[in-house]
């Protein structure tokens, strides 16, 4: 089985692999992906998948709830409009600024 990868219509460099990995996500990174996979049967073409790159600035989040064993609960949202395949988010804090009661 072969992939292959387009970005607007174009293919992507280095793009055949199963997955496709944009690392970093930048603002000219949004645009629409689709995949081609083949085999000795033939081709199928996926949807157009859009993607949107946002330059809102992370968000930061000044109050928690300490929990039992000494956890941080807290509070978060996730939207989305109904039509995600897969959904991901990442979570960083800054030691210096992260305190605990004692």
């Amino acid at each position: 089985m072969t992939y292959r990868w387009e970005y607007n219509g174009a293919p992507v460099p280095g793009g055949t692999n199963d997955t496709l990995e944009i690392n970093p996500v930048q603002a000219g990174s949004a645009g629409g992906y689709r995949v081609v996979v083949s085999n000795s049967e033939g081709s199928i073409t996926s949807d157009i998948v859009n993607l949107t790159v946002s330059d809102t600035p992370p968000r930061t989040i000044r109050n928690g709830t300490i929990v039992e064993n000494g956890g941080l609960r807290v509070p978060m949202i996730f939207a989305g409009n109904g039509r995600e395949q897969s959904v991901s988010f990442s979570l960083s804090y800054d030691t210096n600024i992260l305190t605990h009661p004692t």
